[in-house]
């Protein structure tokens, strides 16, 4: 048998004369850029069924190698699909932007209302929708406790709930809305927090986890573990961030330092852009982006 060294890399796939092209990472332990193509063609359902329809790829390359350094390969991925905006090309087979953030902000999961089948996920802004063509998979479904199917909430991605500075409630919102950019509304979340029955509640259902139930009781950690972790360097860690250029160790601390919910936090990082509401410019991996045009 034989074993190969791990190799994370990025490759590409394309039909030249169809003009559709596929982006991906192979990351896994059995990653080597030698043998893609040959046991490994990709694991997108999506390729799948286009290379049965279309034949093979004219089209294939290992675009980078990384070595083992899986975290890399992946942000890679992400930055390049990002850039080509490929979720949302017609010339790509991509769904998402990979990197571990998938970005389907905007999309919906459908079926075809003639075959009843899923198409996968589809831009809201896609025409079928408007003509039928395609409804939402979760049409006409109920929850064991939804008496009246009429009530059951069919909702999309790239809205949410929200409701004016007054305390209205307004629904569900577009989140290209450009009333939340002025603030002239807000979550329906925002400020809300957890009441004194809610927080017994938590406890209540973690009480396993208190006193002599908790698996750290009565131990402490020794001097040295101590030293260790005092002298640790955040900045090598693959989830230290850059907010507007101010490094912090994780998205939780930079939740907790700057009062921003941890989700638009995330939704930053994939994303690329500013967020006018809660004034705040770039949010980016602590990565060398040089390194990336290498």
């Amino acid at each position: 048998m034989t074993i190969y060294t791990r190799n994370c890399y990025t490759y590409l796939i394309g039909w030249s004369h169809l003009n559709v092209w596929y982006y991906g990472a192979k990351y896994g332990k059995d990653a080597n850029p030698d043998t893609f193509w040959i046991n490994y063609y990709t694991s997108s359902k999506i390729v799948k069924d286009f290379r049965k329809e279309h034949g093979e790829p004219d089209v294939v390359q290992v675009r980078k190698t990384f070595g083992e350094d899986s975290v890399y390969c992946r942000l890679y991925e992400h930055k390049v699909l990002r850039r080509l905006d490929a979720a949302k090309s017609t010339k790509f087979l991509n769904r998402s932007i990979g990197g571990g953030k998938f970005d389907t902000t905007g999309m919906a999961v459908a079926k075809s209302i003639v075959s009843g089948l899923s198409v996968g996920l589809v831009s809201v802004y896609d025409p079928r929708w408007a003509t039928g063509e395609i409804v939402s998979v979760h049409l006409g479904k109920t929850g064991i406790k939804h008496k009246n199917p009429s009530k059951f909430k069919d909702t999309i991605r790239g809205t949410a709930a929200a409701r004016d500075i007054s305390g209205n409630l307004l629904g569900l919102i577009s989140r290209t809305d450009p009333r939340w950019a002025t603030c002239e509304i807000v979550s329906v979340n925002l400020g809300i927090t957890f009441s004194d029955k809610h927080k017994e509640n938590i406890k209540l259902n973690h009480h396993d986890c208190f006193g002599e139930n908790n698996s750290f009781y009565g131990k402490s950690h020794t001097e040295d573990t101590l030293r260790k972790i005092a002298s640790r360097d955040y900045s090598t860690m693959s989830n230290a961030i850059l907010v507007d250029g101010v490094e912090y160790r994780s998205i939780g601390e930079a939740n907790r330092t700057l009062n921003i919910p941890r989700g638009i936090l995330d939704r930053l990082l994939v994303s690329g852009k500013s967020h006018p509401t809660y004034n705040i410019g770039l949010v980016k991996y602590k990565i060398n982006d040089d390194s990336l045009h290498q």
